[in-house]
């Protein structure tokens, strides 16, 4: 009798005829994550949820629990699913750059060090101050010498300059569990609760940054 099985990608009926040859009972079954995060595209602008309802996805994990008789539960990951709307990225744009056709946004953070999930996933990305006026394709980057290092591929308003902020919305998860140091120090860490918004964690300063290998 296996007290836990993990199935996070295969689909549930080839699951179940692995099990059945080998007299497998499992008692519970994790499968893993993978319910999409509201409001986030795909690279290609698919809307993740557009076909996704949970009472739908709890009616085919009511099914599914019947291809295993004597299974207890069923146990999911969707830790992204809750907390993905909690945080945001917020980056400043440090200078600005026209190259083939495109606006670049060199910024102090992005994907290498702070946003691994736009290499597959389009966020919302908002300005503070907001801007208006006629967009234009935009590359928003961050600090690094990686061509790898964009946040978005996206039209923004061409009012956007050195010294705005850019929002990057749904960053509660995947965000400082993947954050890195490369090249960069650490960012700054905000949090907001029922006594307002307050500093958790400083920025790292390049002196510390630097400093441990010295």
């Amino acid at each position: 009798m296996y007290p836990r099985w993990q199935f996070t990608n295969a689909p549930l009926p080839e699951s179940r005829k692995f099990a059945g040859p080998r007299s497998l009972v499992p008692r519970h079954l994790d499968l893993g994550g993978g319910v999409p995060v509201r409001h986030v595209l795909s690279r290609s602008g698919k809307v993740y949820d557009g076909e996704f309802g949970l009472r739908s996805f709890a009616q085919r994990l009511r099914q599914s629990a019947k291809l295993f008789p004597g299974l207890r539960e069923i146990w999911l990951e969707n830790g992204r699913f809750v907390s993905a709307g909690s945080g945001v990225l917020a980056v400043k744009i440090l200078d600005v750059k026209e190259r083939r056709g495109w606006r670049q946004l060199i910024c102090d953070g992005g994907r290498t060090m702070n946003a691994l999930t736009s290499l597959w996933e389009q966020h919302a990305l908002l300005a503070l101050p907001e801007r208006g006026g006629a967009e234009t394709m935009t590359a928003v980057h961050g600090p690094t010498c990686m061509a790898f290092d964009q946040l978005a591929r996206i039209p923004l308003p061409r009012s956007l300059q050195a010294g705005d902020h850019l929002i990057w919305l749904d960053a509660g998860a995947y965000h400082l569990p993947w954050e890195t140091r490369f090249s960069h120090g650490h960012a700054a860490v905000c949090w907001h609760g029922e006594h307002g918004l307050r500093l958790v964690r400083e920025r790292q300063s390049f002196e510390n940054f630097w400093g441990q290998w010295k």
